[in-house]
């Protein structure tokens, strides 16, 4: 299908500088660590330029194309791999809104404290924290609960879970399953939107809401031949409220998976 949009891997070393080129003036930037976004393609600018001198080069890995909507997957290293997503959406020819997220955040958490010295004399301090008052304190739960992953895709036994805040990934069907169900417990019902595919990957976004607040989430999934998701890799954003979500589901997930899963990288 001709979606009208440009195929940014065709030339995967300029495909970044093509992504920002196409920017509108005043096109709507969904930060991965602000929690507002903010307007003007200079912001995107300036943070993609500074994430490249810290975590440079970056590597594009998958390309999405739907009906109005484009999504490059790439990967950077700032110490540690770390993983993003660009989600652009498009009208007459320009990127009016982008949504970039990134995982994992034992990372992105180190990643953030770096580009903030950066970029302090741009973005208000309010901007990098949660909103006053929102109640931080984990919800009750019984750790003996049911729970239901409520995945809209059958699974391989050995499927590979890449979390958004894990420091390792999760393996088989039965703990991945556990995992998103009590993740899906925090964040409550997901709202979908298209899925996009390119071979035997597709990248969905939703979203849900953790203490009031919007999270925005992309799965990255891999199928196999029988069209069973054999991997799936998580990305979510805004920072302060994925930081908010980890922080009420720890409690939920230390009954069960060990230390490593949560180690602190500095």
């Amino acid at each position: 299908m001709d979606t009208g949009i440009p195929q940014f891997l065709v030339d995967e070393q300029r495909a970044g500088a093509l992504l920002l080129a196409a920017l509108a003036e005043d096109v709507v930037f969904h930060h991965p660590l602000l929690i507002e976004s903010v307007r003007g393609r200079e912001h995107a600018i300036r943070f993609w330029a500074e994430l490249d001198g810290l975590a440079g080069p970056v590597v594009f890995t998958h390309e999405f194309r739907g009906d109005g909507v484009s999504v490059l997957a790439w990967r950077a290293t700032f110490k540690r791999i770390f993983q993003g997503v660009n989600i652009a959406s498009w009208t007459n020819g320009r990127i009016t809104e982008l949504r970039q997220l990134l995982r994992p955040l034992p990372v992105v958490k180190p990643l953030r404290d770096a580009l903030k010295a950066r970029l302090v004399d741009r973005l208000p301090a309010t901007l990098w924290e949660l909103p006053p008052g929102i109640d931080k304190t984990p919800p009750p739960f019984d750790p003996d609960e049911i729970v239901d992953a409520k995945l809209p895709l059958p699974t391989t036994e050995d499927i590979t879970f890449h979390s958004p805040v894990f420091s390792r990934h999760a393996a088989g069907e039965a703990l991945v399953k556990r995992v998103i169900g009590h993740a899906a417990a925090i964040y409550g019902g997901r709202t979908y939107g298209p899925r996009l595919m390119a071979g035997p990957q597709a990248l969905t976004q939703w979203a849900g809401r953790v203490a009031g607040l919007p999270i925005h989430a992309a799965n990255l999934s891999t199928f196999d031949e029988r069209g069973r998701m054999r991997e799936l890799s998580l990305f979510m954003g805004p920072l302060p409220t994925v930081e908010l979500f980890f922080d009420q589901l720890r409690p939920r997930l230390e009954t069960f998976l060990d230390r490593s899963y949560f180690v602190e990288y500095e």
